[in-house]
């Protein structure tokens, strides 16, 4: 489908960066509801003329279609010829015809109200438990929703290895059932855990496709040894068995239930389930671990099951299985959950990930910074180096040679790369205004939190001090800037171009 134009783009759609607050009250435009006849048929939306309108305001008074009849012409639009796009259900577009990514637009249209709605619907969750549930309880709900009233309403977190949506994770506000996006995000949260205590050379942490790619190498093992896209499968495999570790991964059974694994290399070696409905193990996921472990340790594992919470309801599987992971490796940190509270589990597990969030992009914030900061001591250094070779030269042609700032010769110009040290085995000197940052051991961001939920004030665009300060994204921030330059100039260019069509056809008329 056609992309909508930069011009159009910034007048018809609110920004991605706009908090959920906001979006919340974001007036978007609402879709005629679907007729009880056949009279809407998509094909009679598409014309094989050229557009005669392509103005946004314009566009942006039209009435949708009905979600079916977007879809349909989303479907049509990729085999089609069309050139142009007509609404006949909205009398005001007067015949006209506009541009095909038109449909684009409602298409987006529908993606936003869907998004509005989980949004919407996850801050009434919220709120109503701020009014019944007790002093403790209102302390976490309070913070999970001054996190949510600020957070994008659209895109990603900066620093998550799972680039899932934001607006995906009112799931865990919810009963929603979860997703392997969910799982990653969890997932990911758990193996930084384990980082941090060190274990990352004994413990792997697998996502969902883990179990996936496995059953493919099972069914293609006569292959397994000799095609590529099984290496990184038989790297792990080796690795494991020699270091003797803990492999751990979450399994999708039948599309609709969640199951952990873990897989214990070191002794007799162990294939272990964790089922919160207390089922055994898939049939066909036994067979391909079994083959698996035989294949690169030449040994028979032994079955057992994990300890896991039984769960009371239809829906969370996805929370207790990620449970039973976190308590075989982490005992001491993660007690299993209580089965009839998982409200309040999965509001836990949502702060774990914004915390999570917080942290990442923290760390690449400080890591930048530092990068930044030595680059500056090293050209300070080479201003130095550069002036006392100035001054040793002259010191010979002129002895008695004074030097104000102004003659002193400038540094090389910053960049986010430093320069090489004259000595690679000293390490880069840290500011004093840095090394007390890094003492204190508070970022930014966690003080805004703080004040936020002390006062319980609202700090709007709080996830905004998530984006990394990196080099790229310095350069994507000129891009945008470019852009919107550009899509000024086009829109006065377009503007212009108007007036100029709209005297010359009252030129005409009158004539």
């Amino acid at each position: 489908m056609d992309l909508i134009p930069s011009r159009a783009r910034h007048r018809l759609l609110p920004s991605k960066h706009l908090p959920v607050s906001d979006f919340l009250l974001y007036d978007v435009p609402s879709p005629l509801a679907a007729p009880r006849t056949k009279l809407l048929q998509a094909e009679k939306y598409l014309s094989a003329a050229i557009h005669t309108s392509d103005d946004p305001h314009q566009i942006s008074l039209l009435v949708p279609p009905p979600d079916h009849i977007v879809a349909e012409l989303q479907s049509l639009l990729q085999t089609s010829a069309a050139r142009s796009v007509c609404c006949l259900h909205d009398i005001s577009a007067n015949e006209k015809t506009y541009p095909l990514w038109l449909v684009t637009y409602w298409a987006e249209i529908k993606n936003m109200h869907t998004i509005q709605r989980r949004w919407a619907s996850a801050v009434l969750n919220l709120e109503n438990r701020l009014i019944a549930d007790n002093d403790r309880g209102r302390k976490l709900v309070l913070r999970i929703l001054t996190a949510v009233n600020q957070m994008p309403w659209n895109g990603v977190f900066h620093g998550m290895q799972a680039q899932v949506p934001t607006h995906s994770l009112t799931a865990f506000l919810s009963t929603k059932w979860l997703t392997d996006d969910h799982e990653s995000l969890m997932l990911e949260v758990l193996e930084h855990k384990v980082a941090e205590l060190h274990l990352s050379n004994q413990v792997w942490i697998q996502s969902p496709f883990f179990i996936t790619l496995l059953k493919a190498a099972y069914n293609d093992r006569d292959e397994y040894d000799s095609v590529r896209i099984y290496e990184w499968l038989r790297v792990m495999g080796q690795d494991a068995a020699k270091q003797e570790g803990q492999l751990v991964t979450i399994a999708n059974n039948e599309g609709n239930h969640w199951t952990g694994i873990a897989i214990d290399f070191s002794g007799k070696g162990f294939i272990c389930n964790g089922d919160s409905m207390g089922h055994t193990m898939e049939p066909e996921t036994k067979a391909a671990l079994e083959w698996w472990t035989q294949h690169h340790t030449g040994r028979s594992f032994i079955y057992q099951t994990l300890p896991t919470t039984q769960q009371q309801d239809g829906h969370s599987c996805g929370i207790l299985v990620w449970n039973t992971i976190a308590h075989f490796l982490l005992p001491d940190r993660h007690a299993l959950m209580d089965a009839s509270k998982m409200k309040d589990a999965c509001l836990q597990v949502f702060m774990l990930i914004i915390n999570h969030a917080i942290l990442r992009a923290t760390e690449d914030e400080e890591a930048a910074q530092t990068e930044l900061d030595a680059d500056k001591d090293w050209e300070d250094i080479d201003m130095l180096d550069t002036t006392s070779s100035n001054v040793a030269q002259q010191s010979v042609s002129e002895p008695a040679s004074t030097h104000t700032p102004e003659d002193l010769p400038h540094g090389r110009k910053r960049s986010l790369s430093p320069s090489p040290p004259c000595n690679p085995s000293q390490p880069h000197p840290i500011p004093q205004k840095k090394a007390k940052r890094l003492a204190s051991g508070v970022s930014s961001v966690q003080v805004t939190l703080s004040a936020a939920e002390e006062s319980m004030v609202p700090t709007y665009n709080i996830l905004n001090y998530f984006k990394l300060a990196t080099k790229e994204e310095h350069q994507q921030y000129i891009a945008k800037a470019a852009e919107d330059a550009q899509i000024n100039t086009e829109t006065r260019q377009w503007e212009a171009d108007k007036h100029l069509h709209t005297k010359a056809e009252n030129t005409r008329a009158r004539a």
